[in-house]
């Protein structure tokens, strides 16, 4: 018999280390294996690119991605997939 996570799972434990908002909802999700893919849906566009920083726009905020030979290895309906060291994954909401 399988035990429930009262606590809301795994998304909900890295929502709150991240710091994401929980109103994205179902329009935003991210998934990782180890720490060299990443993958996110819910992208709206890339905003920057480069091999050690990748910043991508969600509804509300910013995901910045801090690595080492970052590349984008699929982006397609709005889903994108980052490849290589992953040192971050961080959220910016643009107050200052």
């Amino acid at each position: 018999m399988k035990r429930k996570n009262k606590n809301g799972g795994f998304f909900c434990y890295l929502k709150s280390i991240a710091d994401i908002p929980g109103e994205v909802g179902n329009e935003f999700s991210l998934s990782m294996r180890g720490d060299r893919e990443i993958y996110i849906s819910g992208c709206r566009r890339i905003l920057e690119y480069s091999r050690e920083r990748i910043v991508l726009s969600i509804k509300g905020f910013s995901l910045v991605i801090i690595g080492e030979n970052l590349i984008c290895s699929s982006y397609f309906e709005r889903a994108v997939g980052i490849e290589g060291k992953i040192d971050s994954i961080s959220i910016d909401r643009g107050e200052k």
